[in-house]
């Protein structure tokens, strides 16, 4: 749309009212109106025949029903207003309104419209940089180019061409370098750049660099919000039910606590975010809509009941935690540290593992109520020389286990190793290879082992007594015959045979047509018998004190 003035143009009309007036056709020797062209604008005055109504203004030419707008009043008889014109014809014709022209005046200076300054005419007779100075001037008189103390503008258009800025503020005051409003002075929600050069949206006072209050910042393809790929938003409540684009905000009652950082993707997808580093881009670690987090891989699509660190690059995989003196590495279930006690994350059991001085220590504790302070029971620790303790804190070697050893069979049952409850410090050390059958193991008293044979039990004449036969003449099977340690007892297993060469001073026993070669004794309360001839040698004496009996069959 352009303003167009054309000479001799001049119709008649008959609009009623302040609406848009219908041209009925040109006077005679004068042009109609089409020579404005469509849609642009011009300077017309309408004035009523025979009367004294009249209206000076901008108006917009439309060859479609032939119509003027009327768009500005710039002066009329209703005191600068639009008039509301009574019936009859009128007079409608482009004019040049004495507020919009430049002419020369008696000095042959330029002679400014109203409100473009004393300056101006000056500078344009005489360019130099002083009238320069005194051309550009603000509303108040002293500063800048102006036109009218509250200039209204439809469009305001500049076009360089050249390689310097087309537009350039130079301010050493303190107020802003520019203020752009969308009100009525003062707009506080306004866009400015102040002395310091911070920009700000929505503030007249920007904080930062770049300051937006109030709103979002968005980042996308286009200017819908589907377009959008990303927005920066003050808080998260500010953020749609069904977000169609990714943010960056701050956090309040609806997510987190205010000062938190949320980052998240579309919350109307499956979309994840994703960490992306390196001189050649590539994805280091993603979180998936699901809360997985994939390092070096994507994270499989695991069951909702569980949540999930995946871990990829095979071949090595390397979880570690910086040194420094006191520090510790802890995976815990179910428990965290507040600084002085652990305590329960939920109500149920809890397991801790931790590296810490060296040492590997599991730990484990009951079921106890969320916030209730743990009591872990540290149950198998693993110390830096190597030793592996089960139910013990120091393990003192390679395997060292706390009460009973259980080695259960492969389809049921169980054999178990428990020591005394007080147990000796003895250390068993085993033969280097297996015995032959039958063998048993033997100790040399002093925790030795070796293999021995069970059966084969030799005379022991120093402690033995006649009441307590061995066995002898057999290492293994049936033996066929028991002896006393001195062989002067001796059973036949195989004929029931019993045989004794003497009598016994204790019970009295003489048997099987022996011959008494020493003197014996049968004490009082005890009693001997004799089965068979019995035989007492030269100068033998067989004495029976009182109370006893011998009987001989």
């Amino acid at each position: 749309m352009a303003l167009v003035i054309a000479d001799r143009v001049r119709e008649t009309t008959s609009v009623v009212g302040t609406g848009t007036a219908t041209l009925l056709g040109a006077v005679t020797g004068y042009q109609t109106f089409s020579v404005i062209g469509n849609a642009n604008t011009t300077y017309y005055c309408i004035a009523g025949q025979g009367n004294s109504e009249w209206e000076v203004g901008l108006g917009t030419y439309a060859s479609s029903g032939t119509t003027l707008a009327r768009t500005t009043v710039l002066a009329s008889s209703n005191a600068g207003a639009l008039v509301n014109f009574s019936a009859g014809t009128k007079d409608v014709f482009v004019t040049y309104p004495s507020e919009k022209s430049v002419n020369l005046d008696a000095a042959g200076l330029l002679t400014a419209p109203a409100g473009l300054g004393t300056g101006i005419p000056t500078f344009l007779a005489t360019p130099s940089s002083a009238n320069l100075a005194a051309a550009v001037t603000d509303e108040t008189g002293s500063g800048a180019l102006v036109f009218g103390t509250a200039p209204t503008l439809d469009t305001a258009v500049i076009t360089a061409t050249g390689s310097t800025a087309a537009l350039r503020i130079t301010n050493t005051g303190t107020g802003n370098s520019l203020l752009v409003e969308d009100s009525a002075n003062p707009d506080s929600t306004p866009f400015v750049v102040d002395n310091a050069g911070n920009v700000g949206v929505g503030t007249t006072a920007p904080y930062t660099k770049i300051e937006v209050v109030g709103g979002a910042i968005s980042i996308g393809t286009g200017g819908t919000a589907s377009n959008l790929g990303i927005e920066i938003l003050p808080t998260q409540d500010a953020i749609p039910a069904a977000q169609t684009r990714g943010y960056i905000a701050t956090g309040n009652s609806t997510i987190g606590v205010a000062g938190d950082l949320l980052i998240a993707p579309r919350t109307n997808t499956t979309a994840s975010i994703r960490f992306i580093t390196g001189s050649v881009p590539s994805e280091r670690m993603r979180l998936d809509a699901s809360g997985n987090l994939g390092l070096a891989v994507t994270p499989s699509a695991w069951g909702t009941n569980r949540s999930v660190l995946e871990v990829g690059k095979p071949s090595v995989t390397s979880v570690t935690s910086s040194f420094s003196s006191g520090s510790a590495l802890d995976l815990t279930y179910n428990g965290y540290f507040d600084g002085t006690n652990w305590k329960y994350k939920g109500s149920y059991f809890a397991t801790k593992y931790s590296s810490d001085v060296g040492q590997h220590q599991w730990s484990i504790a009951p079921s106890g109520t969320a916030g209730a302070a743990i009591t872990f029971t540290q149950a198998m620790t693993l110390d830096a020389s190597g030793n592996l303790g089960v139910g013990t804190t120091s393990p003192g070697s390679k395997l060292d286990v706390k009460g009973t050893l259980r080695l259960s069979g492969s389809s049921s049952g169980y054999v178990g190793l428990a020591p005394a409850a007080a147990a000796g410090s003895t250390t068993y050390t085993l033969p280097s290879a297996d015995g032959s059958s039958g063998q048993v193991l033997s100790t040399n008293g002093t925790g030795t082992l070796s293999w021995a044979s069970g059966a084969s039990i030799a005379n022991d004449t120093t402690t033995a007594t006649f009441e307590y036969p061995l066995f002898a003449a057999a290492t293994s099977g049936t033996p066929t015959t028991l002896y006393t340690s001195n062989a002067k007892y001796l059973y036949k297993p195989s004929t029931g045979e019993l045989q004794a060469p003497t009598v016994n001073s204790t019970n009295g026993i003489i048997v099987n047509s022996q011959i008494m070669t020493t003197s014996q004794t049968i004490a009082a309360g005890t009693s001997g018998f004799t089965v068979g001839p019995f035989s007492i040698a030269s100068g033998a004496v067989l004495t029976i004190q009182s109370g006893a009996r011998h009987v001989i069959i």
